[in-house]
């Protein structure tokens, strides 16, 4: 489907979860800004949550239609879409679209 798309490999999504489960510490949290599936829902969340063992928020994005409470019950341990932090000194939004200053 995302060759379709966007002309990523068939196995780019795999590659990836490969590729975090190794990288990602219990003790990290994964922040997701959106758009984390298009399509088989159920099977690539249950793959994400197998792979990844952290803290995992969801920035929900312009395909992430189902409600909040669906994507908590599939695994995610916040979902919104924004939030802001300050880190050394400046303000970060973590949005799915850009937003202006």
């Amino acid at each position: 489907m995302m060759m379709e798309y966007c002309g990523r490999p068939e196995s780019f999504n795999e590659d990836i979860l490969r590729n975090m489960s190794k990288l990602i510490a219990k003790e990290d949290i994964l922040i997701h800004l959106g758009d984390v599936c298009i399509g088989n829902d159920i099977m690539w969340h249950e793959n994400l949550m197998d792979h990844v063992a952290c803290k995992k928020w969801l920035v929900k994005g312009n395909h992430d239609r189902k409600s909040n409470s669906w994507y908590i019950g599939h695994g995610w341990d916040w979902v919104g879409y924004q939030f802001s932090d300050t880190y050394y000194g400046k303000k970060i939004l973590f949005s799915h679209r850009p937003l202006p200053n």
